[in-house]
């Protein structure tokens, strides 16, 4: 059996985040959507969770979806609780993290 070639860079409970195929693309899954963005799209979406996640007001209840992610689409847009973004925001951070030192490793 062949070994996968995709990368996990980061998982938790509500998603994880892979090395595509393709050197220049992400996949990110959580609840039951899978995305493959290229990285400029990543890019683009992980500033949406940002963006949000700093406009977010503690909450009595971390179950409610609270908080829509915007997407580049004029239809349609993510709903998260504040459980669940907390978590894709810190798989998209980790996600970053791990991509920048593998840039530093291919460089040298």
């Amino acid at each position: 059996m062949e070994k996968s070639k995709n990368y996990i860079y980061h998982q938790n409970e509500f998603c994880f985040t892979a090395k595509g195929p393709s050197k220049d693309h992400v996949h990110i899954v959580f609840g039951n959507v899978a995305l493959y963005l290229s990285i400029d799209s990543f890019v683009l979406f992980s500033r949406e969770i940002s963006e949000t996640n700093e406009s977010l007001a503690m909450r009595c209840c971390k179950a409610n979806k609270d908080f829509v992610v915007k997407t580049s689409f004029n239809n349609m847009a993510f709903v998260f609780s504040n459980s669940e973004l907390e978590q894709l925001k810190e798989a998209v951070d980790q996600t970053f993290l791990m991509i920048e030192i593998q840039n530093l490793i291919c460089r040298e």
